[in-house]
């Protein structure tokens, strides 16, 4: 009874409980092993504390409990109430353990139903390894009968394995070292791997584990095999393992199993001095097939290329596919030399070849990017030189061929890009960039109100703060740009928040850039209506800034955005008015509020008749339609006396104050408005500290 209150305890315990480690019977086999050493003891006691995995193992089949639920776990515990039945004690004091197992073997009925239950077959053998008898699963897996095994070898029916090695090819049973290490091993056995041959010749692959019997004498009387069928989980972890490290679609190998290759070849170049080439492939236009054919047609096209790439392999050569439409191949122990010429062969397989798919007809065209691994510590790096190089092959209007040569600059250009989209991802998540601010003053009012625009900066790996050069670029060819604009309103809008109520009450406009990849963001509007219900800023305060180049790309979405941020109260500026293709029909067509005049029109106005014409004719065209006017770029008293006799309203330069930290410009902003004086430059004309004029009602 107390092996059935165990049970019990242990059948409660487990119910719903997640999955345990897996273990062998070889832990519950070498207990009772244990146990036999320290002389007569109580089986029920040790089979209820394998089956309720008590002890330092989980039991003799705790490998099958490791993947089971609760439920199927309880069955496991029914092993323990079947030793406890066979192994009552007689007169209060427990049978020696031999006695035991010797009962439990005279009951192969109820230890094979117990197995039966979890799965696991069992084969007796005598001293000799000759069959005694089989459980029906064994019968059912090897597909033999009893009475036809009855008194055979052992090699007739089981093999084992000593390693992986021979797990494949079975030994003849007279050089099978193994199997008969199994039939007289004295000791607890180890878990094996092994194959149960079956009546057809063919083999399943078997986990099992060695029980020998002995006699009251110590003297080995036989065998028990216990063994657990795993085909189908060596077969699915086969599986597991190879699109683990390939790609489903072409059969290469995928990204991360391309680096491990990678890093084996180059210390094998370390080490042997062997080289090898890296080959990156990119197809060109390969979006068109997509589109035009669907998903289906592009990926029997790349099966198509993957066809020919193996064509191009040698032996000891293997690919990769990294991308959509990318691969990379490995040609070992091979010169610069033969790398450009199965480059060539495979270009011009590639020109040769028509894919068809339906009533259309496509040419295939790639460029291709060639690296060495000299001067290279890492995989990444020597996978990135050739991508680098397919690049600028892409560049040269594709079909075509670089190689990668350090301090090219087209390659140093590119680098350096990838450099900063990395720089950028890792600051914006770690807070490495930040908001500076310029000053915007109006030239012809008399009351201080605070205008400023809002800059991103950038914190590189020296501390140094980054200027927009490069990072805005950057972060648009590649994306990022969106990122970075919700980012910069997002924290604005904090800032603003956190400002006093003069600084608020002072502050006329924030300009926020925005660009063109926003505008056509769909999610953009929502996302600005909940940073402005969220914080509590009036919308009126932002001013979006948008390039006159961004606005013209896609002028009927920029109307559209400038629209609905408008009915929230927002305004709008034309940025760079004039460095693009300018028109004032731009003007009259969006919804803007002031046009920003760029400063190459501004520098020169000074000493240039046709600059002081163009700011001139922008700004009375402003005027006439209502928008306000601002100068960018002013840097020098006399533009500034320019602008103002131009009518300018509002300018924006290093004379009213550089670029800064945004914390430090609204303070000063608000110390400005409050005292009535200028503090973030000097000197000052008073005339620059003055009220922004209406916006005049537009005419026609």
């Amino acid at each position: 009874m107390m092996v059935l209150e165990r049970h019990h305890r242990f059948v409660k315990k487990s119910k719903g409980r997640a999955e345990l480690p897996l273990d062998p019977f070889g832990d519950g086999v070498r207990m009772l092993d244990r146990a036999k050493d320290d002389g007569p003891s109580n089986l029920s006691s040790v089979a209820g504390e394998l089956a309720s995995g008590r002890s330092d193992g989980v039991g003799p089949f705790g490998e099958l409990r490791g993947a089971w639920s609760g439920e199927r776990l309880a069955q496991d515990g029914q092993i323990a109430i079947v030793l406890a039945q066979l192994s009552e004690p007689r007169d209060g004091a427990p049978p020696p353990l031999d006695e035991q197992v010797e009962l439990l073997l005279a009951r192969p009925d109820l230890l094979q139903a117990s197995l039966a239950s979890l799965g696991v077959g069992a084969i007796s053998l005598d001293a000799e390894g000759r069959v005694r008898w089989l459980s029906p699963l064994v019968e059912e897996l090897a597909d033999r009968l009893q009475g036809e095994v009855i008194g055979a070898s052992i090699d007739l029916l089981f093999q084992a394995c000593a390693s992986p090695a021979q797990r494949g090819s079975p030994a003849s049973s007279s050089d099978n070292t193994e199997t008969n290490r199994v039939r007289s091993k004295p000791s607890g056995p180890d878990v094996q791997t092994g194959l149960l041959l079956t009546r057809s010749g063919t083999s399943r692959s078997v986990r099992h584990a060695a029980v020998p019997v002995h006699d009251a004498r110590g003297a080995q009387t036989g065998t028990v095999i216990l063994l657990l069928d795993v085909t189908e989980a060596r077969l699915n972890a086969l599986r597991l393992e190879h699109y683990s490290t390939r790609d489903p679609l072409t059969g290469f190998l995928n990204r991360q199993e391309l680096v491990q290759q990678v890093s084996r070849l180059l210390v094998t170049v370390e080490r042997e001095k062997v080289p090898f080439s890296v080959v990156h492939m990119d197809i060109d236009q390969f979006k068109l097939v997509n589109r035009t054919c669907g998903y289906d047609g592009g990926d029997r096209m790349l099966q198509w290329v993957a066809a020919m790439i193996r064509e191009t392999l040698r032996e000891n050569d293997f690919a990769a596919r990294i991308g959509r439409d990318e691969f990379v191949m490995l040609f070992e122990e091979t010169s610069s030399d033969h790398a450009r010429k199965a480059v060539d062969s495979l270009q011009r397989q590639l020109g040769e070849f028509r894919f068809s798919w339906g009533d259309k007809t496509f040419s295939i065209v790639a460029s291709f990017g060639i690296a060495f691994p000299a001067g290279f510590e890492s995989a990444e790096a020597l996978l990135s030189a050739a991508e680098h190089a397919c690049a600028a092959a892409k560049e040269c209007s594709g079909d075509h061929v670089q190689v990668y040569q350090r301090g090219d600059a087209a390659t140093a250009r590119r680098h350096g890009a990838v450099n900063w989209v990395a720089s950028i991802k890792k600051n914006l998540q770690h807070n490495g960039v930040c908001l500076f601010g310029q000053p915007i003053r109006a030239l012809c009012s008399d009351s201080p109100r605070i205008n400023f625009e809002v800059l991103f900066r950038m914190v590189d790996e020296n501390g140094l703060i980054r200027g927009p050069d490069g990072i805005i670029e950057t972060a648009e060819q590649y994306g990022l740009i969106s990122v970075i604009d919700r980012w910069v309103l997002r924290h604005t809008l904090r800032l603003l928040s956190a400002q006093p109520q003069a600084f608020l009450d002072g502050l006329d406009h924030c300009s926020v850039n925005l660009s063109g990849a926003s505008l056509k963001d769909p999610s953009l509007v929502d996302f600005i209506r909940r940073q402005f219900d969220r914080l509590g800023i009036p919308p009126g305060k932002i001013c979006f800034e948008i390039t006159e180049t961004s606005a013209v790309r896609d002028i009927a979405q920029a109307r559209r955005l400038m629209e609905e941020l408008g009915t929230l109260g927002c305004r709008f500026a034309l940025d760079d008015f004039g460095s693009g293709m300018a028109s004032y029909a731009y003007l009259r067509d969006l919804p803007v509020n002031f046009v920003k005049i760029d400063g190459s029109f501004v520098r020169g106005l000074a000493s240039s008749t046709l600059d002081r014409a163009i700011v001139g004719s922008i700004t009375q065209i402003g005027h006439m339609l209502g928008i306000g006017v601002v100068a960018e770029g002013v840097e020098t008293q006399a533009i500034d006396d320019q602008l103002k006799l131009l009518g300018v309203d509002l300018a924006q330069g290093y004379l009213y104050g550089r670029p800064r930290l945004l914390t430090e410009l609204c303070a000063a902003e608000v110390s400005r408005c409050t005292s009535g004086r200028n503090l973030d430059a000097a000197p000052r004309p008073p005339h620059e500290e003055g009220l922004i004029p209406p916006i005049r009602p537009r005419t026609g």
